[in-house]
């Protein structure tokens, strides 16, 4: 039997990955840290048939790995965890199996590199100056203005990135955006370097796209709540989104631009969008799943199971794009996040009904809760299925509206 090496199932798209690697017929061999392997959950751990102990701050990690896999039949490479689609490109093509542009993938991941990308190929995006550790910035010189949005280059979930309103909040900004000089769990070190950008404004939403040899195919829009002020963090997510057809064709044409421009050529990926006046502007694009349980709304709503595609195409196999007959075709998440920070006193009245699919607290009582900045401070979550997105919508703000949360 063939085996899909999985470089890491640490995160909310691990498991899920390694049971659709299953339903393949795969083995699974995933290589992690011996502090991570240990830490997984008895289900996990059963479903795994090997586990590499691997060190990923190793600047040989991609040649290790190649040569662990020499003598191994390794069918695919795919990975559970953003930070590592460069390296599982990296790999994947040094053992002669389908691969994203190794060349080019590092721009699907840091967004400097990125920014980079898009402006060679004209893909419509937020104009972008990079502040180095040691760099001062002219607003004007850069040809923005304020508001600016300031992110980290290396990063994720949205940590480090605030929009500012004038000049006297960007030295702080900047500060925030490189308070993570190493990722979480390996500290691997990050690009400390700071992205300011300017604002775009509208909607938003992120498309989950497939390829297959450089062939896409644009499977789901998800339309997404964020929160307003200084902090974006996202509060919920609709699929399939509330568009007009003629803009969600502006959207996926954009989309495509922004992949072939970061060298998509197998899996899945996940595009984050802006709509205003009309018009996409991509905000950043990654070769992988998209997080907050996007793969599971996009299947609830009757599309294509994107990681069973991930798989496919990662050994590959063509992936399925046909719509599967669902009772439902439309689904959402919802995050319960706290109203400041504090400590958790209670929290109770979960939705229930037949329109929930899971509901969940990730806290209890007792807990620290910092107030929502990013996409880690959040205390659960609601799915709900439903045939009216308006509908779906409009219900779970009244069940939001049931949740008791009380901080102390």
């Amino acid at each position: 039997m063939s085996n899909v090496l999985v470089l890491e199932a640490f995160g909310v798209n691990g498991p899920p990955i390694i049971d659709a690697v299953k339903r393949a017929g795969h083995r699974v061999i995933v290589a992690s840290h011996r502090s991570l392997i240990d830490s997984f959950s008895p289900a996990v751990i059963a479903a795994v048939d090997e586990f590499w102990e691997v060190d990923y701050r190793a600047a040989d990690i991609a040649a290790s790995l190649i040569e662990r896999s020499s003598g191994v039949d390794i069918a695919g490479v795919v990975t559970g965890w953003e930070f590592f689609t460069p390296l599982a490109a990296v790999v994947a093509d040094g053992l002669g199996l389908p691969a994203n542009d190794p060349s080019r993938v590092l721009a699907a991941r840091n967004k400097k590199a990125m920014a980079e990308a898009f402006s060679d190929a004209g893909v419509r995006h937020a104009r972008t100056t990079v502040v180095g550790p040691d760099d001062a910035i002219d607003i004007a010189a850069a040809g923005l203005d304020f508001p600016v949005v300031v992110k980290p280059a290396d990063n994720a979930g949205s940590c480090g990135v605030s929009v500012v309103e004038t000049f006297d909040e960007l030295p702080d900004a900047i500060r925030r955006a490189r308070s993570w000089p190493t990722e979480f769990p390996h500290d691997i070190p990050l690009d400390t370097d700071v992205l300011v950008q300017s604002y775009v404004g509208g909607s938003e939403y992120s498309v989950e796209s497939v390829a297959f040899d450089g062939e896409f195919h644009h499977v789901a829009v998800t339309e997404k709540l964020t929160t307003t002020g200084s902090s974006r963090a996202e509060l919920g997510h609709l699929v399939p989104a509330r568009v007009a057809p003629d803009v969600r064709e502006r959207i996926v044409a954009e989309v495509t631009s922004a992949l072939r421009a970061v060298g998509f050529r197998y899996g899945v990926a996940h595009t984050e969008v802006k709509v205003d006046d009309g018009e996409a502007w991509i905000i950043e694009t990654g070769v992988r799943p998209g997080g907050d349980l996007i793969p599971v709304l996009v299947h609830l709503a009757g599309e294509v199971d994107l990681l069973d595609a991930y798989v496919a195409a990662a050994t590959g196999l063509r992936p399925s794009i046909t719509r599967e007959p669902h009772a439902s075709t439309a689904s959402l998440v919802r995050f319960i996040v706290p109203p400041h920070e504090g400590v958790v006193a209670r929290l109770d009245n979960l939705p229930t009904g037949s329109e929930v699919v899971t509901a969940v607290f990730a806290k209890e009582p007792g807990d620290q809760i910092a107030a929502v900045s990013d996409n880690v401070s959040r205390l659960g979550h609601f799915v709900l299925r439903g045939d009216d997105p308006d509908a779906l919508a409009t219900r779970a703000e009244h069940l939001l509206g049931e949740i008791t949360v009380e901080l102390r």
